[in-house]
């Protein structure tokens, strides 16, 4: 019986190799794959391929958000206001002037029973008795400044938004 190694392949890392023999015997030729284990070997240049691989990431336990407490209602009313800018003061001694300058104010109100306007002091009404939104234009006296307010009360509780000019 003759064996004549074919080949052989080695894999670094593995514990066996497989080769492929073949063996003479009466003029009849058999193939017959055998394994036999080796130690692990390096081959010079040799390239190996794997088959890809799927790995799950565990992802850490994170902690979980802070939450607000719910949001209350404001007590009290709720006053949205815009004052226009007045034109400037004219010198004081030009002796004709046009209209003098003047503000205007434009408000919204919630939960307020009334709601009036206000010239340099907060607790002085201009203008009283204002319906719940809307709008009023009121004198700029020169010179300046001034503040002007609209104040919203409902049951003593007043809220105040107010805006000044020089």
């Amino acid at each position: 019986m003759t064996m004549m190694l074919v080949g052989a392949v080695s894999l670094v890392g593995c514990s066996s190799t497989t080769s492929t023999s073949t063996s003479t015997d009466s003029g009849s030729t058999t193939n017959s794959p055998s394994t036999t284990a080796l130690p692990a070997t390096t081959v010079a240049g040799a390239t190996t391929t794997a088959a890809p691989t799927t790995v799950k990431a565990t992802v850490p336990a994170t902690a979980a958000p802070a939450t607000n407490p719910p949001a209350t209602a404001p007590s009290g009313p709720q006053v949205s206001a815009n004052f226009s800018t007045p034109a400037a003061c004219a010198a004081p001694d030009v002796t004709f002037q046009g209209s003098p300058p003047s503000v205007t104010i434009t408000w919204q109100v919630t939960g307020a029973d009334s709601v009036y306007v206000a010239i340099d002091n907060e607790n002085g009404p201009y203008e009283s008795g204002l319906a719940m939104s809307g709008s009023t234009t009121v004198p700029y006296a020169c010179p300046g400044p001034h503040t002007y307010y609209v104040v919203a009360d409902k049951g003593g509780q007043r809220t105040v938004k107010s805006k000044s000019f020089p």
